[in-house]
């Protein structure tokens, strides 16, 4: 019985491990790990590639029409799966710590591909933490355009 159980979980790990090697393999293989993504203005280093392990994420969960879609930065991420908290898979997480208005400007096109049912946007506190602090945006109106479009 003792050598049943262990060879049972042997067969579970390697099962997770054949898992995992498969899933890494697939993100590195993926278009958006290899090809750069478009460059966005005010990124720290960290942001990049954060940003880019987000859009591969995304790329292999792809929003479709009607989905219910929560864009913006740290606080939409750290939801995790918004889906599992209201019930419904058809809830789609899109944030991305540190990201900022210009992010979420550029990654638009998918939700303009697959049409969503309802929006909810986070964004904005990482645009004026870098006026006020890295001082890279030079002002509070351009953050507002961004919003605009954003939201049009």
């Amino acid at each position: 019985m003792a050598y049943q159980l262990k060879k049972t979980r042997h067969c579970v790990w390697q099962k997770m491990i054949n898992v995992s090697l498969l899933l890494m393999l697939t993100i590195m293989c993926s278009p958006s790990f290899s090809e750069p993504l478009q460059q966005i203005p005010f990124q720290s280093e960290w942001l990049k590639n954060h940003y880019n392990d987000r859009m591969t994420m995304f790329n292999l969960q792809p929003l479709e029409a009607g989905d219910i879609v929560f864009i913006g930065d740290s606080i939409t991420e750290q939801g995790m799966s918004w889906g599992r908290r209201f019930g419904d898979l058809a809830v789609r997480n899109r944030g991305i710590k540190g990201d900022m208005t210009y992010g979420v400007l550029a990654r638009l096109e998918e939700m303009k591909a697959n049409p969503p049912k309802s929006v909810f946007i986070m964004i904005g506190i990482n645009d004026i933490f870098n006026l006020y602090y890295q001082q890279k945006i030079k002002s509070l109106s351009s953050v507002s355009l961004n919003i605009e479009k954003i939201t049009e």
